[in-house]
């Protein structure tokens, strides 16, 4: 399976009839109580400029993490994530600085609250192309992180993967940055789509064991908590959510529902 058998199922659900799998507008993009003002400044002003043509991809990433969250950011201090609650601040697009020059990753989402900074990577369908892991020598010259990153750092440069390993560590290192600056701990939630047929397909199969893989090596580090959900698990814990109950409905309506 490829990426091309999801989005056409996308097509199909969304009555889209372009054959580049493209939508008109953002608003056509967006699932039922989403809306432009939710979201708009903040992917408008990010560095990836995903509201200039990316968004309208029907297979956006962007747009998958916009719809999901949007709703949650609109009621954050209700919001309960593995008993953390209360958050004070919610966001897209927000940069954690790495303290190298020009280099302050973005994250899809952002929580915090009195105690704790999360930052969550959203992935849609990217991990049907393989991606090399990269990482310059500069980041061996960051002074604050434990000596088991350099060693992950050597172990991952240059391979290829289905999992972006570079990009969740550079995540990491920008949100134990913010958090040791904060005193708070620090949170990185990987979050991706998977089609209900998951286990039938190699593809998903190789990230699942990439991201146990990775889950491991960072339980060797105590600067930051690493958790793991799919889509599909997040909204099956929110479906019966006072708040969210209705929206995770309508999120399963448009990206859970496809068996390819």
């Amino acid at each position: 399976m490829n990426r091309k058998n999801v989005e056409n199922v996308l097509k199909h659900k969304m009555l889209v009839n372009h054959s580049d799998g493209y939508v008109s507008s953002i608003e056509e993009n967006l699932i039922p109580g989403i809306s432009k003002d939710m979201f708009f400044n903040e992917l408008n002003n990010g560095k990836g400029k995903e509201l200039e043509s990316k968004f309208l991809s029907i297979a956006s990433s962007a747009a998958l993490a916009v719809n999901n969250f949007a709703l949650i950011r609109k009621y954050k201090e209700h919001f309960i994530f593995e008993h953390m609650t209360n958050f004070t601040e919610a966001g897209f697009e927000k940069e954690f600085s790495t303290d190298l020059r020009g280099i302050k990753p973005q994250l899809d989402f952002y929580l915090e609250n009195e105690n704790t900074v999360i930052g969550f990577e959203s992935k849609f369908l990217e991990y049907f192309q393989e991606t090399t892991v990269t990482f310059s020598e500069s980041y061996n010259n960051l002074a604050y992180l434990d000596k088991i990153w350099f060693e992950l750092i050597e172990k991952y440069n240059g391979k290829k993967m289905t999992l972006d390993v570079a990009q969740l560590m550079k995540h990491a290192f920008g949100i134990i940055n913010q958090s040791l600056k904060l005193n708070k701990k620090g949170i990185l939630v990987f979050i991706y789509w998977l089609p209900l047929n998951y286990k039938d397909i190699e593809t998903c199969r190789a990230l699942l064991e990439q991201i146990d893989e990775l889950s491991c090596n960072f339980k060797k580090q105590k600067q930051i908590e690493f958790k793991t959900i799919s889509y599909l698990d997040f909204w099956d814990t929110y479906r019966n959510d006072l708040y969210l109950g209705k929206h995770v409905q309508n999120m399963i309506s448009r990206y859970g529902e496809i068996c390819v």
